[in-house]
């Protein structure tokens, strides 16, 4: 016969008591090891997690910390070069910095978790000529907090993005959002998320969150700045606005950018290119045919791309003889749209009509219409440009 003291029997009992307590209680992040506020300029935690020398704050590398305060006197953020570090926003605002100045600058090789704390509210506006939030040759993860509510305005100066790359090409870096709501965009000519002036997107994942990403003048919506590429962009999920400036894609290239890689597996997502730009693919070109689509997959999610024209005659017939498509090429352009379609008209991916605008479901080839999951149809909207000569 097996006997049990006592003693073990106690000490087991309070042992399933405790598992079944964890079991049943929800698991909380961890606090951050270290806070600042800016506002003050006075810190707590490991000394070791940042270094303060007024204006700055650099976070360190193996940093977990909260910063928190209101500023607009040139206070700002940066983070260390090569450094991995874990940040949390809860109601940050940074606004009123000076030329080339960024709120938020990602030094060469940093890796940053930044978490948007619950219920919060951050807004980073840039210098002139930088970016919301810089992140060229870096890494930035973006999560929205435990519950998914914290939110972040990221704003670009000038030639720099809302996040990404700063002015005279800087590219987006590795940009990653899981969560959270965002709104990126410039005020100049770099993309809402992506590229600076001239930079190329970089590499962008959308994975949740509720993202709008606006560029301006001929930056896109999410890809490249004016004049870059899109990068390689995947989306999987989250509920995504991106709309490009005045010739610029939607998502994919700047204005003479091209597309890029562009792939959509989830999420319901709305682009809208301007001045010829296309809804997704390439922008216009500004002296002969318009830019290339690049290589767009789409296999799952809610897809409605809105291509466009010239904003003047002039600038629809420099771009080609047709304007931006909903998918595919800008202002004339070809690009290779869904696996393997291969569009030949003027136009881009969606050939134009004689109409100013329509509306077409393109299907994955090899499947038809109605064998096909209502998930995998794009809908595509193309806005034919029939404009005259200039």
């Amino acid at each position: 016969m097996l006997k049990v003291s006592k003693k073990s029997f106690t000490l087991g009992m309070a042992l399933a008591v405790l598992a079944g307590a964890l079991a049943i209680c929800p698991v909380t992040a961890l606090a951050a090891t270290s806070t600042f506020n800016l506002t003050t300029g006075a810190g707590t935690g490991q000394a070791s997690d940042y270094a303060w020398s007024d204006p700055i704050l650099t976070v360190n590398h193996g940093a977990d910390i909260e910063i928190t305060g209101t500023v607009n006197s040139g206070r700002r953020i940066e983070v260390a070069a090569g450094a991995t570090a874990a940040i949390t926003l809860s109601n940050v605002s940074i606004t009123g910095l000076g030329s080339n100045q960024c709120p938020l600058l990602l030094n060469t090789g940093a890796n940053v978790t930044l978490i948007l704390a619950d219920g919060s509210i951050n807004t980073l506006t840039a210098g002139t000529s930088a970016a919301g939030i810089q992140t060229t040759d870096a890494t930035l993860t973006i999560e929205g907090g435990i519950a998914g509510t914290g939110s972040l305005i990221a704003t670009g100066n000038a030639s720099g993005a809302g996040i990404g790359g700063g002015g005279g090409g800087g590219a987006g870096g590795t940009i990653t959002i899981n969560g959270g709501s965002v709104t990126a965009s410039s005020s100049g000519i770099g993309a809402g998320i992506g590229g600076g002036n001239g930079g190329a997107g970089g590499t962008i994942t959308i994975n949740g969150g509720d993202i709008i990403a606006s560029g301006n003048a001929s930056g896109a919506g999410i890809g490249g700045g004016s004049g870059g590429a899109g990068g390689s962009i995947t989306i999987n999920g989250g509920n995504i606005s991106a709309t490009g400036g005045s010739s610029g894609a939607g998502i994919g290239g700047g204005g003479s950018g091209v597309g890029g890689s562009i792939t959509i597996t989830g999420g319901k997502i709305n682009a809208t290119g301007s001045g010829g730009g296309a809804g997704i693919g390439g922008g216009r070109g500004f002296n002969s045919g318009g830019a290339s689509g690049g290589v767009i997959l789409i296999t799952g999610g809610s897809v409605t791309a809105t291509g466009s024209v010239g904003s003047t005659p002039a600038q629809a017939n420099k771009g080609g003889s047709g304007g931006g498509a909903g998918i595919g090429g800008g202002g004339g352009n070809n690009g290779t749209v869904l696996d393997a379609i291969t569009p030949s008209q003027p136009g881009g991916g969606i050939p134009p009509s004689p109409l100013p605008s329509r509306s077409q479901t393109y299907h994955r080839p090899g499947l038809t219409p109605s064998t096909q999951p209502a998930a995998l149809a794009a809908r595509a909207t193309g806005r034919a440009a029939r404009a005259g000569p200039a």
